[in-house]
């Protein structure tokens, strides 16, 4: 083994409880902060190296202790895949799209979706669940309008962001989403909860509101309904954001910039350590 070999742990959630921490370890924390265990901040002190997926974890770690090596780097997306559809979604039928549960404020989207579908008669609305994670009893009757559709493949989940008009998707707490960098990346303009992760993605294509703001909510959403231009103008800024921030081989390297770091530090340290 090379004296300044690297080992990676993609889910280092995980890892943190079931290995020892050490230099040559570099973990990415894909939870929000307020789900770290207690072993969490103690770990990252002894590892190498800590990526997280948000600046907000990132500083968090870096205010706990300033020796922790913490960088954030953003989640990627292939834009090459994940991309525009050639022509703009259906203007007749507008539909709004949500995906998961994990972490969502369904009870949020619920109440928003029920107000929307009330006055709209252009509108749709489909959420996309996996086979195993129904739907709770509790947000039966569902209203007219809406539908639960799922599971998809790569490509029908590629087809079904880029068909939609936005997606409206509240978050309770959340770090990085693989469905909001999706959407993006397909040019969907996302709305969302100004929680956790969520400031470091914004970086077009996206409106934030606070979450249970549901009035600031259903006005943006609404907007985007009526203002077909407003749409098309998010639509754009999603996709750019995502090329210029996000796209994999532009994080591949920000992540070989941080290994260099990392196996750097790694290399001063042993060679203070043999100092006689």
């Amino acid at each position: 083994m090379k004296p300044n070999t690297l080992f990676h742990f993609m889910w280092g959630d995980e890892c943190i409880s079931r290995y020892r921490p050490k230099r040559r370890y570099i973990v990415t924390l894909h939870q929000p902060l307020e789900k770290w265990s207690d072993k969490t901040i103690v770990w990252c002190r002894n590892a190498g190296g800590v990526h997280t997926l948000t600046e907000r974890e990132a500083e968090y770690l870096r205010q706990k202790d300033p020796r922790i090596n913490a960088r954030c780097i953003l989640h990627p997306i292939d834009t090459d895949f994940w991309k525009s559809a050639p022509t703009s979604p259906c203007a007749l039928k507008k539909k709004l799209v949500f995906t998961g549960q994990y972490l969502r404020n369904t009870k949020m989207f619920f109440r928003v979706v029920r107000k929307l579908l009330a006055t709209r008669i252009d509108v749709e609305v489909e959420m996309l669940l996996h086979s195993n994670m129904p739907l709770l009893s509790e947000y039966e009757p569902f209203p007219h309008g809406f539908r639960t559709v799922g599971p998809f493949s790569a490509g029908e989940l590629r087809d079904f962001l880029q068909q939609a008009w936005a997606m409206f998707m509240p978050y309770d707490n959340v770090a990085a989403s693989n469905s909001i960098v999706e959407a993006l990346a397909c040019g969907t303009p996302v709305f969302t909860t100004r929680v956790g992760g969520m400031p470091s993605y914004s970086l077009g294509g996206m409106v934030l509101f606070d979450n249970n703001d549901d009035d600031t909510a259903f006005a943006e959403l609404y907007r985007c309904l009526d203002d077909a231009d407003w749409r098309n103008q998010l639509s754009r800024a999603a996709r750019e954001a995502a090329c210029q921030h996000l796209d994999s081989a532009k994080i591949a390297a920000e992540l070989d910039d941080f290994y260099h770091h990392v196996a750097h530090r790694l290399t001063q340290k042993m060679q203070f350590e043999t100092m006689p």
